[in-house]
């Protein structure tokens, strides 16, 4: 969860403390900033021309925070933090959504003791026409052991109209994007236990047109996805045993996944990262590496 308090802290250095206006053509999106939890907490859709205005919130409209197990509390979020009984988690795992986890949980006290269940969000709103927002919710047991997840992902676009919906992934998204074009939903999983093991770590890409998968790449220690325009961007958050930290890049117009390997040093000298390639200057010499010329290729669509 360490990930989600460092997003909170960079939303709220980039936020202030009285909410920021994105303006996306012509129309204003306004979000509003919960002082308790230093998160975006509502988002507003603002009409220019007609001044009407429809309010998103983030908690009320989070799907887990519904469910009909027993509240015990809220997490520092303002989501609700839930009790499950054996048959809850018995259940959870029957359904085809959660099956993901199992080969996470094989430790002989399984349904021998209390768990805990609970959610969280996050929101992407650099894209020029849209917003998408993530909840995932997952399930723990009495000693911090993930026992399944589940996530759903929501995308509007600048007049507050949702435009696509998947409540039916089995891992938990950590941070979700979409291309400049509303085409492709993107997004990073993986979770660190309490006892520092890495489960389920990786990326997804989906197309929203008709929501299905268009590639998975499972790799440790994945970072933020970012994009630029339609090009969809993963790195690896921490170094490899060879020191080396991966670059991964989807370009959804061409279909080409591109990857390369960096000694860890020479990513301090990354000046830019456009659609093209990455860009890095060292005692004021400019070199770019080209995705097209200089990164492995394959082909995914």
């Amino acid at each position: 969860m360490k990930k989600h308090l460092i997003l909170a802290l960079l939303v709220y250095l980039f936020c202030g403390c009285f909410g920021f206006e994105l303006v996306i053509a012509q129309n204003k999106i306004i979000f509003e900033q919960n002082d308790k939890t230093l998160q975006i907490s509502k988002i507003y859709f603002k009409d220019s021309v007609t001044s009407h205005i429809d309010t998103f919130d983030l908690i009320k409209e989070n799907p887990y925070n519904v469910l009909s197990y027993s509240k015990t509390s809220t997490n520092n979020l303002g989501n609700y933090v839930y009790k499950l009984t054996k048959a809850d988690v018995e259940a959870l795992l029957t359904r085809e959504n959660t099956d993901a986890y199992l080969k996470s949980r094989q430790h002989p006290d399984l349904f021998k003791t209390a768990y805990i269940g609970t959610s969280y969000y996050s929101l992407f709103y650099k894209s020029k026409s849209y917003i998408s927002i993530g909840y995932a919710f997952y399930v723990t047991d009495s000693s911090g052991r993930y026992i399944c997840a589940l996530s759903t992902i929501l995308v509007y676009n600048n007049k507050g109209v949702i435009v696509y919906k998947n409540d039916k992934i089995n891992v938990n998204l950590d941070q979700t994007i979409i291309t400049d074009n509303g085409k492709y939903v993107a997004f990073n999983y993986g979770l660190q236990d309490d006892y520092g093991t890495f489960i389920n770590d990786g990326f997804r890409v989906y197309c929203v047109t008709d929501n299905h998968l268009i590639f998975e790449r499972q790799y440790r220690n994945i970072g933020y996805p970012s994009i630029r325009n339609n090009v969809i961007i993963f790195g690896s958050s921490q170094p490899t045993e060879e020191f080396k930290v991966a670059e991964y890049i989807f370009d959804t117009d061409t279909g080409i996944f591109y990857t390369h390997l960096y000694p860890k040093d020479e990513l301090y000298d990354l000046k830019e990262i456009t659609e093209k390639g990455f860009i890095f200057s060292k005692k004021g010499i400019l070199r770019t590496d080209y995705f097209e010329n200089d990164f492995k290729k394959e082909v995914i669509k």
